[in-house]
């Protein structure tokens, strides 16, 4: 790991946050497998909804940041926290591409190629946008560093990070037109194995930050709500769901976690409506009434509030997509 930290002690909050690291979602992944033949440079913009990784396969990459140039060797990792602008690059002299403006290649849903030809030494980039909840991007990866970079080649990688990123590689270096199914697979094992490793290298973690895993009732109470956001919650229902009157529930859920019980639940019930408009043929009404709300323009205005953009935005972008 390039990151330099000593590890901490087990104890119970990174218990907990192994555990969290390992109910995180891999459902919604979004890769691009891209051949890139010298100069070439990519914009890749801020995206607030989840952690962007780049998996060198092959050849030579750099990584630029406001702060720093990253190099990729074969076999290295690079996952960014969610809101990390950069420039991934053959060298840091080439005009950077907007990523909108790229021609991709729609291969199946969550998998696209990319083919770049400047006439140079080839390098092949699996990349791609792990989805997370809002919940989850501000209660859990505001502790890791911007950065992780994970050297698969290096001996003190973990081994099953080792195996599959040598499997991914295989396939894309020995098949002209590697099976989107079998990438796609093989991807969504190593970048599980990835977040997992992400525990190991928080030497820090604000206790403000994490508290809520030391306490099992509000840890509880918020996966209840992940879990089923279309539910009809109460601070009533939560709170004798975990063994607590309302108002202590209430109270202590606010002092955890920094948002009220309902307050999560909306939060939630947005991440469950922004996935039903991009991959569902569902009507904005239908997913209005599956997220509690009565019409479809209270709906629209609580959405807009929390995501920046009006439900019929994401959905059309989705489809030109």
């Amino acid at each position: 790991m390039l990151l330099k930290s000593e590890r901490p002690k087990l104890t119970t909050v990174l218990s907990g946050l192994r555990h969290l690291l390992g109910r995180i979602s891999m459902g919604e992944v979004r890769y691009l497998n891209s051949t890139l033949r010298a100069p070439w440079s990519i914009d890749v913009p801020v995206n607030t909804d989840g952690m962007q990784f780049h998996f060198n396969t092959g050849g030579v990459a750099r990584v630029s940041t406001r702060e720093q140039i990253i190099t990729l060797h074969s076999g290295d990792i690079l996952l960014f926290k969610p809101g990390m602008a950069h420039v991934i690059c053959s060298s840091l002299d080439c005009s950077a591409i907007p990523f909108d403006k790229l021609p991709l290649k729609f291969v199946s849903e969550g998998y696209r190629t990319l083919e770049l030809n400047g006439g140079g030494y080839t390098t092949n980039l699996l990349c791609g946008v792990i989805s997370l909840s809002e919940a989850e991007n501000r209660t859990l990866f505001t502790t890791l560093p911007d950065y992780l970079l994970i050297r698969t080649t290096a001996h003190h990688s973990s081994k099953l990070i080792r195996y599959f990123s040598e499997l991914i590689m295989r396939e894309t270096q020995e098949n002209e037109k590697p099976a989107g199914s079998v990438i796609t697979q093989l991807a969504d094992v190593l970048m599980m194995s990835v977040l997992k490793e992400c525990c190991n290298c928080v030497s820090s973690i604000p206790d403000s930050q994490i508290r809520y895993l030391n306490d099992q009732r509000i840890a509880n109470a918020m996966q209840m709500l992940r879990d089923a956001p279309s539910a009809a919650w109460t601070l009533e229902k939560l709170a004798k769901k975990v063994g607590m009157s309302r108002t202590s529930f209430a109270v202590q859920f606010k002092d955890l976690v920094g948002h009220s019980p309902m307050d999560f639940l909306t939060a939630c019930r947005m991440d469950q409506a922004f996935t039903a408009l991009q991959y569902s043929d569902d009507s904005i009404l239908s997913i209005a009434l599956d997220a509690g709300y009565q019409s479809e323009s209270a709906f629209s205005r609580a959405f807009k509030k929390a995501k920046g953009q009006t439900p019929g935005a994401v959905r059309k972008l989705a489809q030109n997509n």
